[in-house]
């Protein structure tokens, strides 16, 4: 499991975030309602945000990894 990603408060908001927007989007495609699809599109820009932080946020911490890592003499 990816600790420091679940810990990342923002991260957590963006995905919860998505998850309601769609649960909406739902709601209003089924009440026959034409904002669903501004839902739809919102839901789908959280989850694009909080991926590409969820992949800032995995790859700074493997690279902070990889510094503390011994040097090997060749």
């Amino acid at each position: 499991m990816n600790w420091p990603l679940i810990k990342d408060r923002r991260w957590v908001l963006l995905q919860s975030a998505s998850i309601l927007l769609a649960v909406i989007t739902l709601i209003l495609a089924v009440n026959n309602n034409n904002y669903w699809v501004l839902f739809s599109a919102l839901s789908m820009l959280m989850m694009i945000i909080s991926a590409s932080r969820a992949a800032k946020i995995t790859h700074e911490k493997t690279e902070a990894a990889e510094d503390k890592l011994p040097c090997r003499r060749q």
